[in-house]
């Protein structure tokens, strides 16, 4: 090979990769049209732990194995593929806020993004188990 072919090869390597690491990353922006108290999906525990000791539901999206391996005081297990299914767990005030976490933040992302997706404006992905203790 010579080395422009080498170039153009990395280049779209590069150009794939960085597109496929920013897909894996929790979205922050809110449907069109849909109302939200605060725009970031994402926030740090101690914003968590004050929004459950102001009545937030708190939901643990790891599985239930994990969930009996430990969990945080209060919480309820809804793993992160079961949201949809399980969305009358939730309630029915769309205004209520929920705050999810997992074992590293991944899996309450996309919970709080299914969430956000289904109505539920105050939905948060708190970060991951350890970062609460």
């Amino acid at each position: 090979m010579n080395k422009q072919m080498i170039i153009i090869v990395l280049a779209v390597v590069v150009a794939v990769g960085g597109y496929y690491a920013n897909e894996m990353q929790p979205s922050t922006q809110s449907a069109p049209g849909q109302a939200q108290s605060e725009d970031k999906l994402e926030i740090d525990a101690s914003k968590g732990k004050a929004l459950v000791a102001a009545g937030a539901l708190l939901v643990d999206t790891r599985t239930p194995q994990e969930f009996a391996g430990g969990h945080l005081e209060g919480a309820v297990n809804i793993p992160y593929t079961d949201v949809e299914s399980r969305i009358a767990e939730f309630g029915t005030d769309k205004n209520r806020t929920v705050v999810t976490y997992c074992k590293a933040g991944y899996r309450a992302g996309k919970a709080a993004e299914k969430l956000r997706e289904l109505g539920w404006s105050n939905a948060f992905n708190a970060g991951g188990i350890g970062d609460w203790q």
